[in-house]
């Protein structure tokens, strides 16, 4: 969030708030997503975690920016 109010509210160059936002990304969502074929054990799973994960960043993005 920090990181769009940086882009649209401020003359800032937008090159540091998208270097920001990558490493915001690196330490958030990528460990969690690396993390799920480690906590399911059933390959016929898998792609419903990973649904299931997907569905819950993209709700909490979602929720973020209402």
């Amino acid at each position: 969030m920090v990181v769009f109010a940086l882009i649209g509210l401020t003359i800032v160059n937008p090159l540091g708030p998208i270097i920001l936002s990558s490493f915001a990304l690196s330490f958030n969502v990528i460990p969690c997503t690396a993390s799920i074929p480690l906590l399911i054990n059933d390959p016929t799973m898998m792609s419903t975690a990973y649904g299931v994960w997907t569905s819950f960043v993209s709700h909490t993005a979602h929720n973020e920016h209402n």
